[in-house]
């Protein structure tokens, strides 16, 4: 069962050094890892929001997706282990 409460966080859209004005945000995506019992992988998506008639959801994914999530965001991800996970090339990383 995927769990944020659990499962390890490779982005945190909250630490995200992007778009600033100067408040916390009130919505993101934040990147998850779940390991399943059989140590098989899911990646997924935890779409956020403090908004009152929204609703928060997890979205999973494919490795690939990750990956493209993970590149896109390089800047603010976990780099030793998106690259120890194989979602980025040690070389694309300077």
């Amino acid at each position: 069962m995927l769990d944020t409460s659990n499962d390890e966080m490779l982005y945190d859209s909250k630490k995200a050094k992007g778009i600033s004005w100067g408040q916390p945000p009130t919505r993101g995506l934040d990147l998850y890892i779940h390991v399943c019992k059989d140590m098989s992988t899911v990646f997924y998506l935890y779409h956020w929001t403090q908004w009152q008639g929204e609703r928060s959801f997890i979205e999973p994914m494919s490795k690939d997706q990750a990956a493209v999530f993970a590149e896109e965001n390089l800047e603010d991800i976990k780099e030793d282990r998106v690259t120890e996970l194989g979602l980025i090339d040690a070389g694309a990383i300077e």
